[in-house]
C-alpha cells in the first residue's frame, strides 16, 4: 500500500509560477502554514514556503540555504567553511593544536601571556648568553660593560714587604672569562728607602700580563714598565732606593681566569722594610670590563 507521502500512478502536478517545472503544494492539516516543493525547469529542486519559494535550492552535490541555520548539532569536516569571520566565534572552549601558517596578521598586542622561545626570534647570528636580537632582528654581541671601584679609605702598609690584599680594590670573576683591568693609583712613603712592588693575587689557573707607569722624582718619567705572564706573583714599581718616589701610578693588566671562579685581588706592599709606611690614597681607581 502507498504510504502517506505516495501516490501511484505518479502525480502531475502543473507549475506555479514562471521558473518552475513543476511544484506540489502542501496545505497543514491545523492551519500552521502551506509549503512548497518545486522541481524547476534546470532540474533543480526547491524547497520553500509559499511566499518564499526559495528557502533550501538542491542542486547537484550542494544544499543551499538563504537564511539562518539553526542546529542543536552540526557534524563534519567544515572545510568548506572558508569566510566565517573571527567575530561570530562565541563559543568559549579550547582551540586545538594547530600549525598556525595562516595565522600572518596577528596583532602582537594580543599576545599577552607566555614566553617565545629564543629559537623562534631573530633571523640571523648566534644566540648566546653574549648576544642580543638588535633592531635589524639580527642577534649581534652585546656591548661591554665596564664597572668601576673608587677607593673609599686611606691604607697603610708598614715595614711589610709581603704583599697584602687591598681592602677595596678586587672583583669577583667568572670562569673561563678574560678581563682587562685599569688601576690609577696615589701612593705614598715610597720615597725613603721602602719604594714600592704590586701584584694580583688569582684563582688556581688564572694567568696575568702587566704594564705600569708612573711619576718618578716628581716628574713625567716611566717608573717602571714590566711584563708579567705568572699565575700568582709581584713586580717593583719603585725600588727602595733612597730618593726614587713615585706617587701617582696607571697599571693596566689583562688577567685571563680559567675554570675556577674567584677575585681577581690588587696586592701592594713596601718593596724593602722602611719605618715609614706605604699608603694608598682614597680615591684610587680600579676599572674593568670583560673582553671575551
Amino acid at each position: 500500500m502507498p504510504s502517506s507521502f505516495e501516490h501511484e500512478p505518479a502525480l502531475t502536478v502543473a507549475a506555479s509560477n514562471t521558473t518552475a517545472g513543476a511544484a506540489v503544494k502542501w496545505v497543514a492539516a491545523k492551519n500552521i502554514g502551506e509549503s512548497l516543493i518545486i522541481l524547476d525547469s534546470g532540474g533543480n529542486g526547491r524547497i520553500g514556503l509559499a511566499g518564499d519559494l526559495d528557502l533550501i535550492t538542491l542542486t547537484a552535490n550542494t544544499v543551499t540555504v538563504a537564511g539562518t541555520v539553526a542546529a542543536t548539532t552540526l557534524t563534519g569536516a567544515g572545510a568548506g567553511i572558508t569566510a566565517l569571520a573571527a567575530a561570530n566565534i562565541t563559543a568559549s572552549g579550547t582551540l586545538p593544536a594547530l600549525n598556525g601558517a595562516a595565522l600572518t596578521a596577528l596583532n602582537g598586542t594580543q599576545v599577552t601571556s607566555g614566553t617565545i622561545p629564543v629559537a623562534q626570534l631573530g633571523s640571523s647570528g648566534s644566540r648566546s648568553s653574549s648576544t642580543f636580537l638588535n633592531g635589524a632582528n639580527a642577534w649581534a654581541a652585546a656591548g661591554r660593560e665596564t664597572t668601576t671601584i673608587i677607593k673609599v679609605s686611606i691604607e697603610s702598609s708598614p715595614s711589610n714587604t709581603t704583599l697584602q690584599n687591598d681592602n677595596e680594590l678586587y672583583f669577583a670573576m667568572a670562569a673561563n672569562t678574560t678581563y682587562f683591568v685599569e688601576l690609577l693609583l696615589q701612593a705614598g712613603g715610597t720615597n725613603d728607602g721602602g719604594g714600592l712592588k704590586v701584584g694580583w693575587a688569582l684563582p688556581t689557573g688564572a694567568t696575568y700580563k702587566a704594564w705600569s707607569w708612573g711619576m718618578q722624582n716628581n716628574s713625567v718619567g716611566t717608573a717602571h714598565v714590566s711584563t708579567n705572564s705568572h699565575q700568582q706573583g709581584d713586580w717593583t714599581i719603585v725600588t727602595g732606593a733612597s730618593g726614587k718616589n713615585c706617587s701617582n701610578l696607571l697599571i693596566r693588566s689583562r688577567i685571563a681566569n680559567g675554570s675556577n671562579t674567584g677575585n681577581a685581588q690588587f696586592q701592594w706592599a713596601q718593596e724593602a722594610s722602611s719605618g715609614n709606611a706605604a699608603t694608598m690614597a682614597a680615591g684610587c681607581v680600579m676599572t674593568y670590563i670583560v673582553v671575551n
